[in-house]
């Protein structure tokens, strides 16, 4: 009898959905999203990932979401932090040195997102990090930053899955059903410490349950995507983190990234990815003599193929730069 020295991971229940170069998609939470939502660009997906920067919370997300229809942005929320102001429903990542910049800035965005979701109906891939939050003394709204502002103006508190499910319905319109694709971050926030971690993950895993078990007893095409069983149940060795022993590592994001497919993705679809693998490869390929006859129709040969890709991907990036190396 071989020796087993892993727990694979089987996904058995089939996804309500396929994703595929057709389909829009929004990734919004930890920077796990980041990593998805990036990968999905690479393969020539329509993504916008993750526009407002890292949110952990689930509560941060489903705010934001709501205010991007109206545009509207809580002023009472700016904090300056020496020359630089913020906003606590942001990532630090949103800073400008005038008030009224910033405010005008997170409005173009809610625009854009805005319009984004109205015009593409796009699959919503939510990443959610901890079910810990905190909340402004002042007035008790939680944050999705504290921009490094005095704990004394904080409470801690970890969030019910009763809140998350409320706060998920109060966002999802049924009337529109749109697909959505929750999952729990792999990265563990050790900060709050591992015991303090590995319960934060089950609220967000017992919430994601109950919000998969409601949507399919009224039969809307909500999924959950089981990252954080990969990473945690599958690969469970150091050896698939980077330095820090708490973010998953690229060979990590890989293997995730193939069970994200093989999940999502219809058999036309891999191979159109696999086409686009090679080519993808062959644009990377740094000559050392750019103008030799034999890379001359290299190139050709690469632009003969992504020419023969552009009905089905969004190749104009690529055929203009190689036809700029060709020589006429």
């Amino acid at each position: 009898m071989p020796m087993l020295l892993r727990t694979a991971l089987q996904i058995k229940e089939p996804t309500p959905f396929a994703i595929n170069h057709h389909s829009s998609l929004l990734t919004l939470g930890s920077c796990f999203a980041q990593h998805i939502g990036q990968r999905l660009t690479a393969n020539k997906f329509d993504v916008l990932a993750n526009p407002w920067g890292t949110l952990f919370n689930p509560l941060a997300i489903f705010k934001l979401l709501q205010q991007a229809t109206t545009e509207t942005v809580d002023e009472s929320l700016f904090v300056q932090h020496g020359a630089q102001w913020h906003h606590y429903d942001f990532h630090s990542q949103w800073v400008a040195s005038d008030k009224l910049a910033l405010k005008l800035s997170i409005q173009d965005q809610f625009r854009a997102v805005a319009q984004f979701c109205s015009q593409k109906q796009p699959i919503y891939v939510f990443t959610w990090g901890t079910a810990f939050v905190h909340k402004l003394k002042q007035n008790g709204q939680a944050v999705a930053n504290c921009h490094k502002q005095p704990a004394h103006l904080f409470t801690k508190e970890l969030l019910t899955s009763e809140e998350i499910v409320q706060a998920f319905w109060q966002w999802y319109n049924p009337d529109l059903a749109p697909k959505v694709v929750l999952t729990v971050s792999p990265v563990r926030h050790t900060k709050d410490g591992l015991v303090e971690n590995s319960l934060s993950k089950a609220i967000l895993r017992v919430a994601c349950e109950a919000i998969l078990r409601q949507a399919q007893a009224r039969s809307l095409p909500v999924v959950y995507f089981p990252s954080y069983e990969i990473m945690i149940d599958d690969l469970r060795d150091y050896r698939f983190y980077k330095a820090d022993l708490i973010h998953p590592n690229a060979m990590a994001i890989g293997y995730i990234w193939k069970h994200f497919g093989d999940f999502f993705f219809e058999q036309p679809t891999k191979d159109l990815l696999q086409r686009w693998s090679k080519i993808r490869r062959a644009l990377l390929h740094k000559p050392f003599q750019p103008n030799s006859p034999d890379h001359q129709q290299f190139l050709q040969r690469l632009l003969n193929q992504l020419e023969q890709l552009a009905p089905l991907l969004n190749l104009k990036q690529e055929i203009a730069q190689v036809k700029k190396q060709l020589i006429a």
